[in-house]
């Protein structure tokens, strides 16, 4: 039996989100509609910009790449933490690679595409959040334990940071109790970054293109078990 997989098929889905989320967290964009609503027409404090911001990317894989061009579009600057990076894609978008830590202090924003392991769980802890400049926002559509939400709750109830956009979780479903909940300055979604219908069409194509591959005797690039495919009998 082989096991597939659709690698990148949902990077374009997921790289919106996470721009929506950038700018849903610097515009304070919940915040002016609970104003408008309760009948404040302009703030009294005018927000920042995702324009010329600079920009921290831990992990440049597909969704990565998908939010450095976007974020290139507005203009920012690009910092990069990436242990295999495409050389030739940093030289195109001028992206600049940094270790962590000497990157968070020159951040405006930080947002997660990197894969879960080991090495990565809780990446961004207290000290990490410590190193951040109080207006930076931090956005997460990769996986909910590359951060320790107990430490980022503290960082927002603090003004540590200033605020945060999340689309995963440590624990999903989220339970009404969580204090991310009444966490300050979040934005949150349900883990649906790659629930549009450009996601799902790319998933069920690259799907239906692996079984036409496999039932031509072919490997997709995909299989996480070539050799259990190559063994079958």
């Amino acid at each position: 039996m082989a096991v597939v997989t659709t690698p990148a098929v949902n990077a374009e889905a997921v790289a919106d989100m996470a721009l929506a989320l950038m700018l849903a967290c610097i515009r304070r964009l919940p915040r002016l509609d609970d104003a408008v609503r309760a009948g404040e027409w302009r703030a009294a404090v005018p927000t920042r910009d995702l324009a010329d911001a600079t920009v921290g990317v831990v992990g440049l894989g597909a969704v990565g790449r998908a939010v450095t061009r976007r974020v290139r579009a507005f203009g920012c600057r690009v910092l990069a933490l990436e242990p295999h990076p495409d050389r030739e894609f940093c030289a195109e978008y001028d992206v600049e690679l940094n270790a962590l830590d000497a990157m968070l202090p020159r951040l405006d924003v930080l947002t997660l595409h990197a894969p879960l392991s080991a090495g990565s769980r809780h990446v961004i802890g207290a000290r990490e959040l410590g190193l951040l400049p109080r207006h930076a926002v931090i956005v997460n559509t990769a996986r909910g334990q590359l951060i320790d939400q107990a430490a980022l709750v503290a960082a927002l109830e603090s003004g540590q940071i200033a605020a945060a956009g999340l689309d995963v979780f440590e624990r999903e479903p989220v339970g009404l109790d969580d204090p991310i909940l009444t966490a300050p300055n979040t934005v949150l979604s349900g883990h649906i970054s790659s629930f549009t219908e450009l996601g799902l069409r790319r998933t069920a194509e690259a799907v239906l293109a692996n079984l036409r591959e496999l039932l031509a005797g072919k490997l997709p690039a995909g299989c996480l078990n070539p050799a259990a495919w190559h063994s079958r009998g």
